[in-house]
């Protein structure tokens, strides 16, 4: 009954939203190789079978999670057969090799604003704030003391 009801829920996760699938196999894994989650070896395997499949089937869903996480990559990978790690591996290779891919004729590059350039211009705006308020205090001083002495 249990088995049923779990290949019910692989079944459905499948179809419906595989990223999500790869994302809880990934985070059952992570959690194994961090020591948070100890299953036997057969439980192990299969996730990581798991995890495999539904990789190749769909396409790696790529979260920072499992694409930015080397060591969950080779975890996984030691506990696949030789064949199954190889297309594991490739198919994770080919998602980091995706990073600049091309759309729509474009290549999609990260654009990035140099530190220098953006902390200048604010110290400078930050330097005539803080003048701007110190002038304004200084009169504001001045007009009340000066209107203390006429009365």
């Amino acid at each position: 009954m249990l088995k049923h009801i779990f290949l019910q829920v692989i079944q459905y996760f499948q179809q419906t939203h595989p990223a999500a699938y790869q994302a809880m196999t990934s985070v059952m894994l992570e959690s194994a190789r961090k020591g948070y989650w100890k299953p036997n070896e057969d439980q192990l395997k299969a996730v990581a079978r798991l995890h495999a499949e539904i990789t190749e089937e769909s396409g790696a869903a790529c979260t920072e999670f499992v694409c930015d996480n080397e060591k969950l990559q080779t975890y996984i990978s030691r506990q696949l057969s030789s064949g199954q790690a190889k297309v594991y591996n490739k198919n994770m290779q080919d998602v980091k090799d995706a990073v600049d891919a091309v759309k729509d004729g474009k290549i999609l590059k990260k654009e990035s604003i140099s530190l220098s350039e953006n902390g200048e211009e604010n110290s400078l705006n930050g330097i005539i704030v803080i003048s701007v308020l110190l002038i304004a205090f200084v009169i504001l001083f001045i007009v009340l003391k000066r209107k203390r002495y006429f009365r």
